[in-house]
Formats: structure tokens, C-alpha cells, sequence
């Protein structure tokens, strides 16, 4: 909810963080999936761990029910897979 006072580019993300940091976060969280997807691929790389990092990065600092149901998600897709293995 923007109040009065609020500067355009706070968007409540973050409780205050300017959106360089929140661009960031998302950049970091990118790229740890980015490299994850490429250790399914090369067996040296942790894919899935690095996959569920990279949401787990983005998700965290948002708090909201998007970012949990989308980790939740993920945990539980890395989890099957991992079971069927």
C-alpha cells in the first residue's frame, strides 16, 4: 500500500529497499538458477541445490505468499525427483 510520502521507486519489497537492491537479489537469484540448469546438464555442478538456492535467494526476501508457494514448489519437485532417482 503506497502511503503519501512514499518515493515512486519503493515499492514496499523489501521494506524499504531501493529497487537497485531488489534488482540485485533478482540478478543474483538468476544467475544461481541460470548455472543450476547448466549442472543438470554437466554432472561437476550441483544442479538442483544450486536451482532451489537461486528460488530460495528471490523468494526470502519478498515474505509473501508468492515467493513461499513457489519455493514450496520447488522443494517439493526437487524432493520427488530425487525420490524417483
Amino acid at each position: 500500500m503506497r502511503g503519501a510520502g512514499t518515493l515512486p521507486w519503493r515499492d514496499g519489497y523489501g521494506d524499504g529497499v531501493p529497487l537497485t537492491g531488489s534488482v540485485a537479489v533478482t540478478l543474483v537469484a538468476a544467475l544461481l538458477v541460470v548455472v543450476g540448469l547448466v549442472g543438470i546438464l554437466v554432472p561437476v555442478l550441483p544442479g538442483p541445490v544450486l536451482i532451489l538456492a537461486g528460488i530460495a535467494v528471490w523468494a526470502v526476501p519478498r515474505n509473501d505468499v508468492v515467493g513461499w508457494t513457489v519455493l514450496g514448489i520447488a522443494v517439493a519437485l526437487v524432493a520427488a525427483g530425487a525420490v524417483l532417482k
